[in-house]
């Protein structure tokens, strides 16, 4: 039985990463932030969601906000590793956990 997880993305080169885990997971891609959103409405047991940093239509954080709102689906999010100060602090920001991630800072 193979697995749905949705792949939020309209610029990551994946050929490689889907075909690694295509006996493991159905794996669902789609273009941007409101077509990912839309499927995850849709009933389905999404096992899990990995969206681009960098979308055409909202960024990566918001995607995650909303489709942890959306569904149960655990989202990650795929960042180039020099985004990765910036979103960290924005995501802590925007945490409810009040800094939980304040030691990552960058300089």
């Amino acid at each position: 039985m193979r697995h749905p997880f949705l792949f939020v993305n309209f610029r990551l080169k994946n050929g490689t990463l889907l075909h690694d885990f295509s006996s493991i997971f159905e794996i669902v891609e789609v273009a941007d932030g409101k077509a990912g959103l839309a499927a995850l409405a849709e009933e389905k047991s999404w096992c899990g969601a990995l969206a681009a940093s960098d979308l055409p239509d909202m960024s990566g954080l918001d995607f995650l906000a909303q489709a942890t709102a959306l569904s149960g689906v655990v989202p990650l999010l795929l960042a180039p590793d020099s985004q990765l100060p910036a979103i960290l602090r924005t995501a802590n920001a925007r945490s409810i956990a009040g800094g939980w991630m304040s030691c990552v800072r960058s300089g």
